[in-house]
């Protein structure tokens, strides 16, 4: 089986689900576009909290409803636009699909139920939503890391025993990459673990 072609979401992107399912590499997506915002877009806030909200066809800019159809193919229609994911994590429902309704009942259960609720809904609702409910998945997930690189921003402690050096070193002995920084998560976690038995122990 192919690996499923990665969908990688870049600062200020957009992603967008239409009802219109397109194909990539053999598989069938209907996340479809990626596309660097160019201006910021004021939307009907349907809950704050749950960061989703809804926009008409005509609040979408030219090039977001050219750049759309582009990439959906010959004979597409911009009102199949289901939804799409900004960078921040906030789902945006098109009011004027056809089955919008269905689709805001769908992103209130996941949302607020979070990957228990989309797990629930896969198996109860046709193969056909299931990129919708990635996409929901993916909100999710944006948010999680968005979370937690705000945590980072605010947060810097140098543990005890561990220098900036050591980290340095540890990034250097596995080129930078990716492995390397989990290497340090690692490092994080074992000394997390060290330390609260410490606190035991007292």
């Amino acid at each position: 089986m192919k690996e499923k072609p990665e969908l990688k979401i870049e600062p200020g992107a957009y992603i967008s689900v239409n009802t219109r399912a397109g194909h990539v590499g053999g598989y069938r997506y209907i996340i479809t576009w990626i596309e660097h915002e160019r201006k910021s877009a004021m939307y009907k806030v349907l809950d704050k909290e749950l960061m989703l909200e809804e926009c008409n066809i005509g609040d979408l800019t030219l090039d977001q409803i050219e750049s759309f159809l582009r990439l959906w193919g010959e004979g597409s229609k911009i009102e199949t636009l289901t939804l799409f994911l900004k960078n921040d994590g906030t789902v945006v429902l098109n009011k004027d699909n056809s089955d919008y309704e269905l689709y805001k009942k769908m992103a209130y259960i996941s949302l607020k139920g979070g990957r228990g609720s989309i797990e629930k809904l896969r198996n109860k609702i046709p193969d056909g939503f299931g990129e919708m409910l990635n996409t929901l998945e993916s909100a999710i997930n944006v948010r999680r890391t968005n979370e937690m690189m705000e945590m980072l921003k605010y947060n810097l402690v140098e543990p005890e025993g561990v220098s900036y050096g050591v980290l340095k070193k540890i990034l250097e002995y596995y080129e930078s990459n990716v492995f390397g920084l989990y290497k340090i998560l690692t490092l994080g976690y074992i000394l997390g673990k060290r330390a609260e038995r410490a606190r035991k122990k007292k």
